[in-house]
């Protein structure tokens, strides 16, 4: 590590700064190939490392469906030349993300995203193959959810479910997790524990996402989840679209908010200065669990009774908890804006993020 990047991390922390393992996304749309207008590779990166995610994964609905070794390929080396962090492109679950056959190529994960699979014995033989799989569900289509548990379990493989937004879902997954937490985990989105439906009144179609925003029930049982375990990831579904699509009528208006610039001001506002959750399980939300989730050794943990001590080796965010800003999407990185926070008032923003021993995110004062 750069000798730089090593009094970077030890002003920071004599500061009174948190000194985190890089963040990892564990769901994001950059619509590179297809719709690079809304987002490509390069500003997506930029968007996350801007956030303090130095590894994000990407999901499958792009033109063409990523569900070969060319799409993947091509999305490596576009990351790898942008230098902001680390991509990994999730694999389709089945080819086209049409439901019907499963793909044939070996990946760390696979995702259908906001298609759910219909076929019961195509998700059996994911499961059998011992796959990896992301699932969407949408209420109140909660019997998928329930048989997509069972299947897992059975075959004693993984499944991880994505964007959870009901009280309803999380009684499930709770059921599930008592005795197959090492099989059945899942995520929440900031605007899911931040937001009510109410909001779709005041921001219009950038509210609009799916699964939709709930009821303040809802809400109040996903902040009990992530307190308890039974969620034990904080994702952003990071989904870009231009000002003229969602400038549409709500119901022609495409789903999606961003999510990667706002993710840590969210969370800290919401969760941690209102005392919901403390510093420990904002690291295993943000950091820890979705790196052991995804098999990623990128971290070497440093246990102490002071858990801002669990530190990446050469990846890491410094955050300011206390530090107070205002949304102002015209000087985020990502191409679009859309989101239901402008003008909010947030406190806790990343500083640097660093990755590799590379500072990609912030400037280091000579």
């Amino acid at each position: 590590m750069k000798a730089s990047v090593l009094r970077l991390l030890t002003d920071a922390r004599a500061k009174g700064n948190w000194v985190l393992p890089g963040l990892v996304d564990m769901h994001v749309h950059f619509r590179d190939p297809g719709f690079i207008q809304k987002e490509d590779i390069l500003t997506g990166l930029s968007a996350a490392a801007a956030g303090g995610f130095t590894t994000v994964v990407t999901m499958a609905n792009t033109v063409p469906v990523c569900d070969n070794r060319k799409i993947i390929k091509y999305q490596k080396r576009l990351a790898k030349r942008a230098k902001l962090g680390r991509l990994l492109p999730i694999c389709a679950v089945t080819k086209g993300m049409e439901g019907k056959e499963l793909v044939d190529i070996k990946s760390f994960a696979y995702s259908d995203d906001g298609k759910m699979i219909e076929d019961a014995g195509i998700m059996e033989d994911a499961f059998k193959k011992k796959m990896l799989v992301f699932a969407h569900y949408d209420d109140p289509e909660h019997e998928l959810m329930k048989r997509d548990i069972d299947l897992a379990i059975k075959h004693n493989a993984r499944l991880h479910i994505q964007h959870v937004s009901t009280a309803a879902s999380i009684e499930v997954i709770r059921a599930a997790r008592k005795n197959h937490s090492h099989l059945i985990t899942a995520e929440v989105t900031p605007h899911h524990f931040t937001l009510t439906q109410e909001a779709v009144k005041k921001h219009g179609t950038n509210a609009k996402m799916a699964p939709p925003l709930r009821t303040q029930k809802d809400v109040d049982a996903i902040i009990k989840a992530l307190q308890d375990g039974t969620i034990s990831v904080i994702a952003t579904d990071h989904a870009p679209h231009s000002r003229e699509e969602k400038s549409q009528h709500f119901d022609k208006a495409p789903n999606g908010v961003t999510g990667l610039e706002t993710a840590v001001g969210l969370t800290l506002t919401h969760l941690y200065h209102t005392g919901k959750l403390d510093v420990d399980q904002i690291v295993r939300l943000l950091c820890i669990n979705p790196a052991k989730i995804l098999g990623l050794k990128l971290y070497k943990e440093y246990i102490t009774e002071d858990v801002t001590e669990i530190f990446a080796k050469t990846d890491f965010t410094i955050i300011d908890p206390n530090f107070e800003w205002t949304v102002d999407s015209s000087k985020f990185h990502s191409k679009s804006k859309n989101h239901p926070y402008e003008g909010i008032q947030l406190k806790g923003k990343v500083l640097y993020t660093v990755c590799n021993g590379r500072v990609i995110y912030g400037k280091i004062s000579s």
